[in-house]
């Protein structure tokens, strides 16, 4: 008998947290906005760049978007959607950023970027789309989507396309995407180019609680060599502002290199990397903030959203 309190009391319990809605005790700037990415699929990551790792999230877009993000160049992306169906387009290559895969790239051509503080400029196109099975505007507790996703090689004028599903349960979401890509092979050269095409498998979980969001997201790249990416991050909502912060940890045939120096540090296992962010909401259609290590070179850059 008390096994069957207990039983009966957890399932309550679970689903008195699985209707969790924040916007019924906080205001938050983005409770009244329709238009805006998917809030549950990487809420914690400040860059609509979640977007196409998570494509299937674009289903849930109202509006049309445009972010862009200032360092070294310009990162533009675009999103559109009616709630329903959504696609973008962008054209930041965010391998080898904070929240994006690793970089495909010959071994000394990595080290020599990295000694001159510069981006991975690998011209790479991406495109998503995704459809909304069920919203929680109709079911109030769970969500499904579905997308697919294709990139575009410049240098070899290559498409490669994957799919990808994710789902919601009030603050708990869930995220799987796989699909083709293409790099340079590590060992191509000096000098020299060798493209290599592999798999990528990526997932993500979170819990998405308004005031605090947190995600744990993975690429796990199928190549010749051990190639995984681990990132935990985190947001925290005051008022119109939202603090961000992350690990990543990176598994891979490429060194450490110190910033800057030249130094290669070929002993180490991990490469880790601390994020941190600020964004303001000037309005609920409008926000810009300051990003610490986006592009992985401990430098400062500038991200603005405009919703129209």
């Amino acid at each position: 008998m008390k096994f069957l309190s207990l039983f009966i009391f957890s399932i309550y319990s679970f689903c008195s947290f699985a209707a969790y809605d924040p916007c019924k005790y906080f205001s938050f700037n983005s409770c009244d906005n329709g238009s805006s990415i998917n809030s549950s699929i990487g809420s914690s990551q400040p860059s609509s760049s979640r977007s196409f790792s998570s494509p299937s999230s674009l289903g849930s877009v109202e509006g049309f978007g445009v972010e862009g993000i200032v360092w070294s160049g310009l990162d533009l992306s675009i999103v559109s959607g009616n709630g329903r169906v959504g696609g973008g387009a962008s054209s930041s290559n965010t391998d080898d950023t904070f929240f994006g895969n690793s970089s495909k790239e010959e071994y000394y051509s990595y080290v020599d970027r990295k000694v001159a503080l510069q981006s991975y400029d690998f011209e790479k196109y991406t495109f998503g789309a995704g459809l909304s099975l069920l919203s929680k505007k109709s079911s109030k507790l769970f969500s499904l989507n579905i997308g697919a996703v294709s990139k575009y090689i410049s240098s070899s004028g290559n498409f490669h396309f994957g799919g990808a599903l994710s789902a919601s349960l009030g603050p708990l979401n869930f995220a799987y995407s796989k699909y083709k890509d293409e790099g340079i092979d590590i060992d191509s050269g000096r000098g020299v180019s060798t493209p290599i095409v592999f798999i990528v498998d990526s997932y993500s979980v979170g819990l998405s609680l308004g005031i605090f969001n947190i995600d744990y997201t993975v690429f796990d790249n199928r190549t010749n060599y051990t190639d995984k990416i681990e990132i935990f991050s985190s947001s925290l909502v005051y008022k119109k502002t939202t603090f961000s912060f992350g690990v990543r940890i990176e598994n891979g045939p490429l060194p450490e290199v110190n910033l800057g120096e030249g130094v290669i540090n070929t002993q180490e296992e991990e490469k880790k990397n601390q994020f941190l962010a600020f964004q303001y909401n000037f309005r609920n259609d409008l926000s810009a903030g300051l990003l610490h290590n986006y592009f992985l070179s401990d430098e400062l850059s500038i991200i603005a959203t405009y919703f129209f």
